[in-house]
């Protein structure tokens, strides 16, 4: 086989360009996830749990009543206080109070993002159910022993995946570890260890990703490391054509990087399948600290992100709590606190009146 000298100048011209446009694309995401408001964070979560709602309403959801109701119920706002994950109030007050300590943290520091994207943590979804989140964290917290560090365990379902009989969505249940004036080479040596001894659920790409953090962007970053699980995620390997000098032979290999597209809600199939998963969850218990400054500022989250629930109701929280209902309530002449349509009455909860119930409710 002869060199083609033309064709091999073409391809490296060609090379050139897509690295610019991905390039472009990187720079693009860092500064969406750096302008990503708390006020924009509000107003998808709403709109989303409205479109949720809608759908639930509607005779494309062919769950039954009583799932339907259980659906509905973890979307009330006045269980904010509850912290479950599956309610959007609750995620509201979390990202503020979260993005307001996360700042304390980092001020006047030098930041790291770090994050730990491994494949024995993406599941499927009957695996996911039972996934030991309390032992990720552990992990996290022997590799990070000696930096002052905040980390939230975010939870993206992934539709283009497949294992043997298996399909999507698969979650990842990855942290988003930020760090506050960490040693440089100390870091890099921990993530260079991780990429020798772990593999990332995208072959090919490295499982652990250090990057410097933006001075001043710290507590917008944070409305992107708390973000719901709303979105609908495909992720990519990239490849390149790499040219032997000699034969001119192309091969395809992997550059170590990814592509990533989502779309702004994922299918509500999807959504309700995620919910099943994170209806376990709450918010105050997927975020840990390491170092005694990071021990320090989850305390601070945690103490105010439930002073408006009782000690009392704690060991309860928003399913448990939700499940007394039907025995509870006074019935009402469907039977039911729900109209034909779905739609809550709350004026017939006997449990969330206002003067009988025992935990605060922000005006909103």
């Amino acid at each position: 086989m002869t060199y083609d000298r033309e064709a091999y100048k073409k391809r490296k011209q060609e090379h050139r360009r897509k690295r610019k446009e991905r390039l472009k694309r990187d720079e693009a995401e860092r500064l969406w996830r750096i302008n990503f408001d708390q006020f924009q964070y509000s107003k998808n979560a709403r709109l989303h749990a409205a479109y949720l709602q809608w759908h639930i309403n509607t005779g494309f959801c062919r769950k039954s009543k009583g799932e339907k109701e259980a659906l509905l119920r973890e979307l009330l706002p006045c269980d904010a206080p509850f912290l479950a994950m599956n309610n959007p109030e609750a995620c509201i007050k979390f990202n503020q109070i979260f993005s307001h300590h996360l700042g304390i943290f980092g001020r006047e520091t030098v930041n790291h993002l770090v994050t730990f994207t491994l494949d024995r943590n993406t599941k499927s979804l009957p695996e996911a159910r039972s996934f030991n989140i309390r032992g990720l964290q552990a992990w996290v917290r022997r590799e990070m022993r000696g930096f002052d560090f905040v980390a939230h365990v975010d939870i993206a379902p992934y539709t283009n995946f497949a294992r043997g009989n298996q399909l999507g969505p698969f979650l990842s249940f990855h942290p988003h570890i930020v760090t506050s004036n960490a040693d440089h080479d100390e870091l890099f040596a921990v993530r260079d260890r991780i990429n020798r001894l772990h593999g990332a659920f995208i072959p090919g790409c490295p499982a652990a990703d250090v990057s410097l953090i933006t001075p001043g962007t710290l507590p917008c970053l944070s409305n992107y490391i708390t973000k719901e699980p709303i979105k609908d995620y495909r992720v990519f390997a990239m490849r390149e054509d790499v040219v032997d000098p000699e034969t001119g032979e192309v091969t395809k290999q992997s550059t170590g990087r990814f592509r990533q597209y989502s779309d702004e809600q994922a299918s509500p199939r999807v959504q309700l399948a995620v919910r099943s998963v994170t209806a376990a969850y709450h918010l105050d218990k997927l975020v840990f600290a390491g170092g005694a400054r990071g021990r320090e500022t989850l305390k601070a989250i945690r103490k105010d992100a439930l002073r408006d629930l009782p000690h009392s109701m704690r060991s309860k929280r928003q399913r448990q709590f939700s499940g007394c209902l039907p025995e509870r309530v006074t019935p009402t002449d469907t039977g039911s606190l729900w109209t034909r349509d779905y739609s809550y009455r709350f004026e017939n909860d006997v449990l969330r009146a206002e003067h009988l119930r025992p935990w605060k409710v922000e005006d909103q």
